[in-house]
C-alpha cells in the first residue's frame, strides 16, 4: 500500500487544487480515481504557503476503502524519508511549518480584531504598487475597487490558531475523515492545513551617546535552533587579551560602533550575558514569538591594547584604544602617519621608544600623527623617548611639521598627556632633495605641532637635533623651529 499511495500522490500532486484546474481539462479530474475504488481523499492545504513552487495549492492522496479499513498511515507531503523522490517542498517566506492541523482559524484579540503571531493588531490598509514614475498607486481589483490587506505595526499579516494536529505515527480510521466532499452524508475527505507561524524575532533597540536605532533578527526555530540562545558580544577572558570585540553573530556588529552591554528592560537595570528566545507553540498558537532587548554601544571602533603590535596593527583614523600595559616600541615599527580623530585612553600607562620617520617629498603634514582632528581625545598617557625624524617633506608654505603632529585642531582634547623625546631634522644622504632651509621656503615647523596648538595642551620636553648641514633652533616663542 505504501508504494501505491506514493504513486497516487505523485499523480495527484501533478494535478492538485489550483494546479489541477490549470492543467486538467475535465470537469472532475479525480473521477477516474473514484471509479477505480479510491473513494477516500487526504488533502494537504498549503494554507497561504507554497507546495512545490506554487502558492495556494493542495496535495491530495487518494485511498481505497480497504486501505482505510486496514489502518494505513499517511505521510506529510514534505516527508523525504517516507516519500523519497515523491516528496513536495513546503515553504512560505518568513514563516516556519509547525505541523499539519485539521482546524485553522484567524487569530483575533478580545475585541475581535485580527492580530499577528506576536499579538499586534492588524489594520486594514490599501495595497499599493509603484507606477512607471516611481509613485505609489493603489492596486485595483477586476471591478475597479481598491485592494486592501491587514498589516500590523510589525509589518506582519494576521496570525493563525490551529487545533487537532495530525499525528503521522497513528493509523488512519474512517472517523478521522472530517469533510463530506460529495454531499452523500458521509465524510470521505481528511483536510489538513499547513500550520504556518511567523519566524521568531529578536528586536534589539540600540543606542550610542550620539544616535540610536533597531536591529531585527529573524530566524526559523526548526532550522536555526542555535539562535534561540547565544552569547552577547564580548572581549573574551582576561587571559585571551583579545584586541577586538568578539561578535558571535555578525548581525550585532555595527559599522563605526562597539557593543557595550545588553539589557532585558528599557530602564537598563537587568543586564544579561546571553540572548535567550522564549518563543514556543502552545495549543496551536504562537507565544512569545517576539523578544525585545536593549543594547548599549560605544561610538567608534574600540580596541584593547596589550602589546605594541596591537596598536600599530590596528591604527585607523576613528579608532578608539584602551591601553592596558606599558608598551615598549623598540622593536616595533610605527608606520601610521595619517589623520586621527579617535580616542586613546592610556589609563596611566607609558608608550616608550616610538620612532617615526617622514621621508615623503610631497608630504604636507608630518609628525607621529599627520593631523589630529576635531573630536580626537588623548587621556592619561605618556609618550616617552619619542623620536621623530623629519628627513624630507613638502616645502610649500602650507606644509606643517612637528614631533607629535603636523597639525592639531583646537577642538582636540588632551587630558594629562606628556611627551618627551627628540625631534631630528635633516638627513645624511646628499641625494636630492634633502629637507630645505627656511631661508628659501616658508613651511611651518613646531617643536610639538606644526601649527603650534599642541604646545599649550600637552606637557612636553623635546630636544632638537640637526642632521647633515641642518641646524634647527627654537624661536623666541619657544615653539617655532627655525631651520638654518
Amino acid at each position: 500500500m505504501k508504494k501505491r499511495t506514493k504513486v497516487i500522490m505523485a499523480l495527484a500532486a501533478a494535478c492538485a487544487g489550483t494546479l489541477v484546474l490549470g492543467a486538467c481539462s475535465t470537469e472532475d479530474p479525480y473521477k477516474q480515481y473514484r471509479e477505480e475504488g479510491y473513494v477516500y481523499t487526504v488533502i494537504f492545504d498549503s494554507n497561504g504557503g507554497m507546495l512545490a513552487s506554487n502558492s495556494n495549492t493542495q496535495v491530495k492522496f487518494f485511498m481505497q476503502e480497504s486501505d482505510v479499513e486496514k489502518g494505513h498511515k499517511i505521510y506529510a507531503p514534505d516527508d523525504t524519508i517516507a516519500l523519497g523522490n515523491d516528496f513536495t517542498t513546503c515553504s512560505w517566506t518568513g514563516h516556519f511549518l509547525s505541523g499539519w492541523y485539521k482546524k485553522s482559524e484567524e487569530r483575533k484579540n478580545a475585541e475581535g480584531k485580527p492580530v499577528d503571531d506576536f499579538g499586534a493588531v492588524c489594520e486594514e490598509v490599501p495595497v499599493t504598487e509603484e507606477d512607471e514614475n516611481g509613485n505609489e498607486q493603489p492596486v485595483l481589483d477586476d471591478l475597479g475597487n481598491p485592494v486592501t490587506e491587514f498589516i500590523s505595526e510589525n509589518g506582519k499579516g494576521p496570525g493563525h490558531i490551529y487545533s487537532d494536529e495530525w499525528d503521522f505515527s497513528k493509523k488512519l480510521t474512517k472517523s478521522d475523515f472530517n469533510v463530506d466532499s460529495d454531499g452523500d452524508g458521509e465524510n470521505d475527505t481528511l483536510l489538513l492545513y499547513a500550520g504556518w507561524f511567523t519566524n521568531y524575532e529578536y528586536l534589539i533597540h540600540w543606542n550610542t551617546p550620539s544616535e540610536s536605532g533597531d536591529i531585527t533578527i529573524e530566524f526559523d526555530p526548526t532550522l536555526d535552533a542555535a539562535k534561540a540562545e547565544f552569547s552577547v558580544p564580548n572581549w573574551g577572558s582576561e587571559e585571551d587579551q583579545n584586541v577586538k570585540m568578539i561578535y558571535p553573530n555578525t548581525f550585532l556588529s555595527l559599522t563605526g560602533k562597539t557593543f557595550s552591554a545588553l539589557y532585558e528592560d528599557a530602564d537598563k537595570k537587568k543586564k544579561v550575558e546571553t540572548f535567550t528566545h522564549e518563543g514556543k507553540i502552545v495549543d496551536g498558537k504562537c507565544e512569545n514569538g517576539l523578544k525585545e532587548y536593549y543594547a548599549e554601544y560605544l561610538d567608534g571602533e574600540w580596541f584593547h591594547v596589550y602589546r605594541p603590535e596591537d596598536l600599530t596593527g590596528n591604527m585607523v583614523m576613528s579608532g578608539c584604544y584602551e591601553i592596558y600595559e606599558d608598551l615598549d616600541f623598540s622593536e616595533t615599527r610605527w608606520s601610521y602617519s595619517g589623520s586621527f580623530q579617535g580616542e586613546i585612553h592610556g589609563n596611566g600607562h607609558t608608550l616608550s621608544n616610538i620612532s617615526a620617520v617622514n621621508a615623503g617629498t610631497n608630504d604636507e603634514v608630518g609628525g607621529l600623527f599627520g593631523r589630529i582632528l576635531e573630536g580626537a581625545l588623548f587621556e592619561d598617557i605618556t609618550f616617552e623617548n619619542l623620536t621623530f625624524s623629519l628627513q624630507k617633506g613638502s616645502i610649500r608654505g602650507t606644509a606643517l611639521f612637528g614631533a607629535f603632529a603636523g597639525e592639531v585642531s583646537e577642538e582636540a582634547t588632551f587630558k594629562n598627556v606628556r611627551v618627551t623625546g627628540t625631534f631630528k631634522i635633516g638627513c645624511e644622504t646628499t641625494a636630492y632633495p634633502p629637507f630645505c632651509k627656511q631661508t628659501e621656503y616658508h613651511y611651518h615647523v613646531g617643536i610639538l605641532s606644526g601649527n603650534g596648538v599642541a604646545e599649550s595642551k600637552i606637557e612636553y620636553k623635546i630636544e632638537l637635533e640637526g642632521v647633515g648641514d641642518i641646524v634647527p633652533t627654537l624661536d623666541e616663542d619657544g615653539v617655532t623651529v627655525h631651520i638654518n
